[in-house]
């Protein structure tokens, strides 16, 4: 199993519609429908592969995490 993060932009990146934000993503995480990401780096992932969704502005944080699946 590798990590791999992906880094949230508040400013350009939308969530299901609404603005990228550690709130929009956590309760996409908890209520919301299942969300499919085209990554760059899809070609070096595997199934099992952790997800980290990281927000690096207003403050450096991790909003929640995923595994991998195809």
């Amino acid at each position: 199993m590798r990590d791999c993060i992906y880094t949230l932009n508040t400013n350009k990146d939308t969530l299901d519609g609404e603005p990228a934000r550690k709130e929009t993503m956590r309760r996409l995480a908890h209520d919301g429908p299942k969300c499919e990401f085209w990554l760059s780096r899809h070609d070096r992932m595997e199934p099992g592969d952790r997800l980290w969704f990281f927000f690096s502005r207003p403050e450096s944080a991790v909003a929640v995490t995923t595994s991998v699946r195809t």
